[in-house]
């Protein structure tokens, strides 16, 4: 089940993370762009992108999904001297929390089992040479 994000206080969503350290293991990039969540049983709904690392990315989102819901991302990926690279990514909701300043929920996004080439380019990518 999604929920709106229409709340008027930001609102922790990982209790084993009250004080909202950071969650995250892997460099990561900056990385805005537009990408769409697939999540199942409902139609793709648009996202922004905020930065990606070989571990997972970060969205900003309208809904709040759960914490552990399995989706898919959909977005393109600029990679130098290949032009943008249409992926499909699947995903585990880790965390989120109503964005303040912001009108959505940031929502970060870990990679379950990417093919070995899609892990490639994300390095790649990440790593400065996309």
């Amino acid at each position: 089940m999604l929920i709106s994000s229409n709340r008027a206080r930001p609102v922790m969503m990982d209790p084993d993370n009250p004080g909202g350290q950071e969650q995250r293991q892997h460099s990561r990039r900056l990385f805005r762009t537009t990408a769409q969540l697939v999540v199942p049983g409902s139609a793709p709904f648009p996202v922004r992108t905020l930065d990606i690392s070989v571990g997972g990315l970060a969205i900003l989102a309208t809904v709040r999904p759960p914490q552990g819901l399995n989706c898919r991302v959909l977005l393109s990926l600029s990679l130098r001297g290949q032009g943008p690279v249409a992926m499909a990514l699947p995903v585990t909701v880790a965390h989120s929390i109503f964005a303040k300043g912001e009108e959505g929920v940031k929502v970060g996004l870990s990679f379950n089992l990417l093919e070995p080439d899609v892990a490639a380019m994300i390095q790649q990518f990440v790593g400065g040479e996309g």
